[in-house]
């Protein structure tokens, strides 16, 4: 990329993107790795401002992992089951979801593996982490998506609600005032 200096964007303490085309072709296939990446530099650098362009280009992505129907469908790690099962309640209908493939079911980036990377994966080690990762999903709008995910299904929210559960009072506490279901 030229003319980018991000030493400049150190000095401003400032999140951003050099170039958002060439982040469409990171996106591609895995937003929610890149998304998992950005919120962990988020906690890191949490003094730090994150570009608006930035902010937009994540937002326009959330339909392709966590903003859609598809996010709820429940996935097995077991390659011999060959039931499926769906997420119920809200609008979501687990009738008019298409099972996926083996091979679509692999690829498939449910609420299972982002419950896994939000509770297991040592995103965040304090409280201060938590709540900085609380402020940053405000600040993308991630909160509004992820909350409707969590009303449309009780299998999701009861999964949610189990993994919060496991972290300290204070920590659920927190999750609570920036409205979370927490039981």
């Amino acid at each position: 990329v030229t003319n980018y200096n991000a030493f400049d964007d150190l000095r401003k303490k400032r999140i951003t993107h050099p170039s958002l085309q060439r982040l469409e072709q990171v996106f591609k296939g895995k937003p929610h790795i890149f998304f998992w990446r950005l919120i962990k530099l988020c906690i890191l650098c949490a003094e730090f401002q994150i570009d608006p362009k930035l902010i937009t280009f994540v937002q326009q992505h959330y339909h392709a992992w966590i903003d859609n129907d598809q996010f709820l469908v429940h996935s097995y790690e077991d390659d011999d089951d060959d039931e499926h099962t769906s997420s119920d309640g809200g609008d979501f209908d687990d009738e008019k979801q298409p099972i996926p493939s083996k091979k679509e079911e692999k690829k498939h980036y449910g609420y299972e593996p982002f419950l896994n990377t939000l509770f297991n994966d040592n995103l965040c080690a304090s409280w201060l982490d938590y709540k900085t990762m609380l402020e940053r999903f405000k600040a993308f709008q991630f909160d509004t998506v992820l909350i409707k995910q969590l009303s449309k299904s009780s299998h999701f929210k009861e999964a949610f609600v189990r993994e919060l559960n496991d972290e300290d009072d204070d920590v659920i506490d927190l999750f609570a005032q920036f409205h979370y279901p927490v039981d």
